[in-house]
C-alpha cells in the first residue's frame, strides 16, 4: 500500500557471485525527489471531468468495481430507471443508494462518499474495514439488482450486458454418442499460472480432456467408452468480465498464495481467432467477437491484503486511473504493460531463463547459454498486477457506451436527486461561511408575558422555547442599524419602535436586562457590539478580540490580597493596542494600587465559550501608571489577537414601546 513491497531475499544479498557485499559493506543509493502534495490543489473534475470515491477504511476494492460499473453507460441508465418509493432512504434502499451514488459521480464537484451504499448492504463500520473479494461483491451486487429489476422495463439489462453461454460436451471416440449441456455465465475465471498470455488461458479453458482408462465415460446404451470432454462457447456477451486467478491454494505450503507471474493481455481480444476454435458448432458465426479493453482492475500487495485501483477508458481512447478519491490521466502503458506482473526485467526469469513459448523460447535459451554470461542484475517481483479485465465488443460499443444525460434519468428521480444535491451544497456553503455569521436571538414583551408563570418561574424567558422567527442568522460585520431593518421586515415592528436591551447572566444562572443600547452602539457592527458588552471596549476601538485577563497578588499580606481580589472581583481586564504607543490595562481601577508584585494570567475564549489561560505574566511594582509594552511580548500579543469565536450567539431583549 505504501510502496514497501519490493524486498530482496537475504540469501540473495549474501551470495558472493552477486558482488553486492564488499568488505562486509553494502552500498545503498537513495534518490529523493521533493514534490508538492497535489492532493490539496488537484481538482479531478476540472482536470479529467471525473471524480473519485472516498475510502471508508478498506473499501478500495468496492470503489474500483463501482467506478467500472458506473462507466458502463447502459448499466448506469438501467440503474437510473429502477423503481423506488417516495419514502425510501438511501441508507436502507439499495436501488436508491446506487442511483444517488451514480448521480453524484456524474455531477458532483468533489469525491463522493459510499456510506449510504454500504449501509444499504447491511454492513456495519467493521465491515468497511475488512477487504472482500471483488468477484464475489460483483456477483452479489448484480444478483440483488437483478432481483430488484424484475417486473420493470429494465428487467433483462444485466443479463443482456454480461450473460454468455457455454456448451459442455462429452463425445465418445469409438461409438456415435455425444452429450452436451448448455450453461450460462456472467464472468469467466482464467488461469494465470502457466499461461504467458490471455490467449493461452482461453486455450486451457477450452482444452479437450481425454476420458480413458479408469476414467472412462459411461455412455447410455454403450457402457464404458473412451471419450473427449470439453467446453466451447455458444454465445459470448457484449461485456466480457474476466477474473484472473491471481490467488490459488498452494498444497505444498498448505496456504493461499498470490500468483505474481507475468501475464500479458492486449488492447484488443479476438475470440474468433483460429477459425473460431473457441466457439461451438451452434454458435452464431455472423457475430464478430472482437473485443476492446475497457477496464483493468489492479491489486497491489499480497495474499493477506493490499490495495485496489482501476484503469478505465470511458471513451475508448484516454486511460484514466481511479484510485479512491484521486482521478488522473495516464498513459496506455500504465494500464497494460505495467500491469502484466512478473519481474522488473520481463524478458528474464529469476533463474536467468528467457521466457518464451515453444521452440522460439528454446532457441533463445540456447543462444543465451552459448553467449558469455552477463553480469547478474538485481530483479524485483512486481506485486501490482491486473486482477480483473473488462472487454467490450467493438460492434456493440456504440449501443452500450453511449453518453447518459439528464434525459436518461427518470423524471421523478431526477427531481429528487437535484433537490438533495442543492441541499447538500447549501449545507456545505453554510459550513464554510460559518465563521462569518452569528446568531442573534431576540425576545419581545409578548414572549416574556407568555412564558412567565407558565414555563418560567425564576427566569424571564427561555430562548430555546422561542419560535424560529425570533432567531436571525446575521453576518458579524452587519451594522446593527441594518439588522433593525431586517427585524422590521420580518416581524413587522417599525424601526422607530424598536428598543433593545442586553441580557446579563446573574449568579443564579438567570438572565435579566441590564442596559439599553445607545444610538452610538446601534451604529456599530454586531461583532463590535458583542465585544463591547463582554469586555467593556467601546465600538470602533482597536482591541484584542475576545481577550480577558485575571489577576492575583502574591508576596504581600493576606489583607492586601483580599483587598486586590475584592476590587477585581467580576471585573474584566482588556489589553488594548497599539503596541507602539504603549499597552495599557483598561477598565480596572485596581491597577493603580501599589503592591510588591502581581501575577497576571492572560485568557482567551474557546469555541465552547470557556476561558482558558494563555500565558502567565509577572508585573513588577514599577509598572504603576505607565505603558506596559515591554512586559507583553510580541508573540503573546499575536496569540491574543488571533483568539476569536467561530460562531457567536447574541441574546437581546426587544422592548416595543407602544403609543
Amino acid at each position: 500500500d505504501w510502496g514497501f513491497t519490493q524486498f530482496m531475499m537475504l540469501s540473495e544479498l549474501v551470495e558472493p557471485e552477486r558482488g553486492l557485499i564488499v568488505n562486509d559493506t553494502v552500498k545503498i543509493k537513495v534518490e529523493i525527489t521533493v514534490q508538492r502534495d497535489e492532493r490539496y490543489y488537484y481538482d479531478s473534475r476540472k482536470e479529467t471531468g471525473y471524480v473519485g470515491l472516498k475510502n471508508q477504511g478498506a473499501t478500495c476494492y468496492m470503489n474500483s468495481l463501482l467506478q467500472y460499473l458506473y462507466h458502463l453507460p447502459y448499466f448506469r441508465k438501467a440503474v437510473y430507471h429502477m423503481p423506488t418509493n417516495e419514502n425510501d432512504e438511501p441508507a436502507s434502499s439499495l436501488p436508491l443508494a446506487l442511483q444517488s451514488l451514480f448521480y453524484k459521480l456524474q455531477y458532483s464537484r468533489t469525491a463522493v462518499s459510499t456510506k449510504d451504499l454500504t449501509k444499504s448492504f447491511g454492513w456495519s463500520t467493521m465491515d468497511a474495514f475488512m477487504q472482500h473479494d471483488v468477484q464475489e461483491l460483483n456477483r452479489v451486487l448484480c444478483e440483488k439488482l437483478e432481483d430488484k429489476m424484475k417486473g420493470t422495463r429494465v428487467e433483462r439489462v444485466i443479463n443482456e450486458l454480461f450473460e454468455g453461454h457455454t456448451s459442455n460436451f462429452i463425445e465418445c471416440v469409438d461409438v456415435d454418442y455425444k452429450s452436451s449441456r448448455r450453461e450460462s455465465f456472467m464472468d469467466l475465471q482464467l488461469d494465470v499460472k502457466g499461461c504467458p498470455n490471455i490467449y493461452d488461458s482461453f486455450d486451457r479453458y477450452t482444452q479437450v480432456e481425454m476420458m480413458d482408462g479408469e476414467n472412462q465415460y459411461k455412455a447410455e446404451g454403450y457402457g464404458l467408452q473412451d471419450a473427449r470432454k470439453g467446453v466451447l462457447f455458444d454465445q459470448l456477451p457484449p461485456v466480457l468480465q474476466l477474473q484472473l486467478k491471481r490467488f490459488e491454494y498452494d498444497f505444498a505450503r498448505d496456504t493461499m498464495v498470490k500468483i505474481n507471474d507475468r501475464y500479458e493481455f492486449f488492447d484488443e481480444l479476438d475470440l474468433d481467432r483460429g477459425d473460431g476454435k473457441y466457439l461451438s458448432p451452434q454458435a452464431d458465426r455472423s457475430v464478430r467477437n472482437l473485443y476492446k479493453l475497457h477496464s483493468v482492475l489492479v491489486h497491489s500487495g499480497g495474499v493477506h491484503g493490499g490495495h485496489y485501483y482501476a484503469y478505465i477508458r470511458p471513451d475508448g481512447k484516454t486511460w484514466l486511473k481511479f484510485d479512491d478519491t484521486a482521478v488522473t490521466i495516464e498513459d496506455g502503458s500504465k494500464a497494460l504493460e505495467e500491469q502484466f506482473g512478473g519481474e522488473d526485467e520481463p524478458g528474464v526469469s529469476p533463474t536467468g531463463r528467457l521466457q518464451g513459448a515453444g521452440q522460439e523460447g528454446d532457441q533463445q535459451q540456447q543462444q543465451a547459454a552459448a553467449a558469455p554470461a552477463p553480469k547478474q542484475r538485481l530483479k524485483f517481483t512486481k506485486f501490482s498486477n491486473a486482477y480483473m479485465l473488462v472487454y467490450v465488443r467493438l460492434s456493440d460499443w456504440p449501443r452500450y457506451m453511449s453518453t447518459v444525460t439528464k434525459d436518461g434519468i427518470a423524471p421523478y428521480l431526477l427531481e429528487r436527486l437535484e433537490a438533495e444535491q442543492r441541499e447538500k451544497e447549501r449545507r456545505q456553503r453554510e459550513k464554510q461561511e460559518a465563521h462569518l455569521y452569528c446568531q442573534v436571538r431576540i425576545a419581545t414583551d409578548a414572549d416574556i408575558a407568555q412564558q412567565v408563570g407558565s414555563s418560567q418561574w425564576f427566569d424571564l424567558v427561555n430562548y430555546d422555547q422561542l419560535p424560529p422567527s425570533r432567531t436571525f442568522r446575521v453576518r458579524k460585520l452587519t451594522r446593527f442599524s441594518d439588522f433593525k431593518q431586517q427585524v422590521a421586515a420580518e416581524l413587522g415592528v417599525p424601526v422607530d419602535s424598536q428598543r433593545y436591551w442586553v441580557w446579563q447572566q446573574r449568579a443564579n444562572k438567570t438572565y435579566r436586562p441590564t442596559s439599553r443600547l445607545r444610538p452610538d452602539e446601534e451604529s456599530a457592527m454586531i461583532v463590535d457590539l458583542r465585544d463591547y458588552r463582554e469586555t467593556g471596549v467601546r465600538p470602533g476601538e482597536k482591541r484584542l478580540s475576545e481577550t480577558r485577563m485575571s489577576c492575583r497578588c502574591h508576596g504581600s499580606s493576606s489583607s492586601m490580597n483580599q483587598q486586590l481580589l475584592g476590587s477585581l472581583k467580576g471585573e474584566q481586564v482588556v489589553v488594548c493596542p497599539p503596541v507602539t504607543g504603549g499597552v495599557h490595562f483598561l477598565s480596572c481601577s485596581a491597577w493603580t494600587r501599589a503592591f510588591p508584585a502581581w501575577s497576571c494570567f492572560a485568557y482567551h475564549s474557546r469555541y465552547d465559550g470557556q476561558l482558558w489561560p494563555v500565558q502567565l505574566l509577572t508585573l513588577p511594582l514599577c509598572c504603576r501608571r505607565r505603558p506596559w509594552a515591554a512586559l507583553l511580548t510580541t508573540p503573546l500579543l499575536r496569540q491574543l489577537t488571533t483568539a476569536k469565536h467561530a460562531l457567536m450567539d447574541l441574546r437581546l431583549y426587544l422592548e416595543i414601546p407602544w403609543p
